[in-house]
């Protein structure tokens, strides 16, 4: 008996893990243009100001630079 839907979800992968893959890739294929023009695109960092890849975002958001940008009262400045 499934208890919660993590487990449902955990268990529908493992039971349709194939079908899941082959849906997956023919989306990317289906669909290559669109992804590759939007991970390409450049954004600028709310927190620094700093021109960043819109892919990175969260890699960037992450980074020391970033974080402590804010907290060393240089934002004041801008």
């Amino acid at each position: 008996m499934v208890k919660t839907n993590t487990e449902y979800n955990k268990k529908y992968y493992e039971e349709n893990k194939e079908k899941i893959r082959i849906k997956q890739a023919e989306y990317r294929e289906k669909n290559k243009e669109k992804i590759l023009s939007n991970n390409g695109e450049k954004i600028v960092c709310k927190k620094c100001g700093k021109f960043i890849r819109k892919d990175n975002k969260n890699r960037h958001m992450k980074t020391a630079k970033c974080n402590n940008f804010i907290t060393s009262g240089i934002i004041n400045e801008l």
